[in-house]
C-alpha cells in the first residue's frame, strides 16, 4: 500500500474519492436509472395486474372464491402501483388500496380520484379485506364477496386508472 500511495494523506484522499464515486454510483442506480425505466416498470406491473384480474375471473368461474378474492385484491393493488410508476413516482409500500389511491390523488391533485375514494369507500374496504380473508381467514369466501370485488375492480377502478394512463394504457 505504501508503494502505491506514498503517504497516509494520499491514501485518505483516495479512500475519500472512492467513497464519493461509490455514493454517486449508488445514487444513479437508485434514482436515475429507476426513472429511465419507470415507464417499462409501469407497463410490467400494469400487465401483471391484468393477469391477476384474469386469474381472479377464472378462479371465480371454477368456484375458487378465496383464490378469486385474493387475486382480485392483488390486481387492484398492482394497477394503482403501476400508475404511480407511470407518473414517475415511487409507490407506498402498503397493500392498503384506499391509502394508495389517496396518495395518488394527492400527487396528481385529481379530484376524480379523491371523489372515487370518498364515494367507493365501502367497496374499497371490501377489496382490501379480500386479500387477508382469501389468504388467512378461517371463514370461507362466498361467491357474492368475490363477485363484488371483481365488479369494483373491473368496472370502477380499472376505468379510473385507464383514464390516468390515457393512450399509453399498459404500453399499448
Amino acid at each position: 500500500m505504501k508503494i502505491l500511495f506514498g503517504n497516509q494523506k494520499t491514501l485518505c484522499d483516495f479512500i475519500h474519492l472512492f467513497n464519493l464515486l461509490y455514493q454517486a454510483n449508488s445514487f444513479y442506480h437508485e434514482n436515475i436509472s429507476f426513472h429511465v425505466s419507470s415507464f417499462q416498470n409501469a407497463v410490467l406491473l400494469c400487465k401483471r395486474s391484468l393477469n391477476y384480474l384474469k386469474a381472479s375471473k377464472e378462479s371465480f368461474k371454477e368456484g375458487l372464491y378465496d383464490v378469486s378474492s385474493t387475486n382480485c385484491q392483488i390486481s387492484a393493488e398492482l394497477l394503482i402501483k403501476s400508475t404511480y410508476l407511470l407518473l414517475g413516482y415511487s409507490f407506498p409500500q402498503t397493500h392498503n388500496i384506499r391509502k394508495l389511491l389517496s396518495g395518488l390523488a394527492e400527487l396528481t391533485l385529481s379530484e376524480k380520484i379523491k371523489d372515487f375514494v370518498k364515494n367507493k369507500r365501502k367497496d374499497l374496504n371490501m377489496v382490501e379485506l379480500n386479500r387477508f380473508e382469501g389468504q388467512y381467514s378461517l371463514i370461507d369466501i362466498d361467491s357474492e364477496t368475490a363477485s363484488d370485488c371483481l365488479d369494483t375492480v373491473e368496472n370502477h377502478l380499472l376505468p379510473l386508472m385507464k383514464s390516468v394512463w390515457g393512450d399509453k394504457w399498459c404500453g399499448d
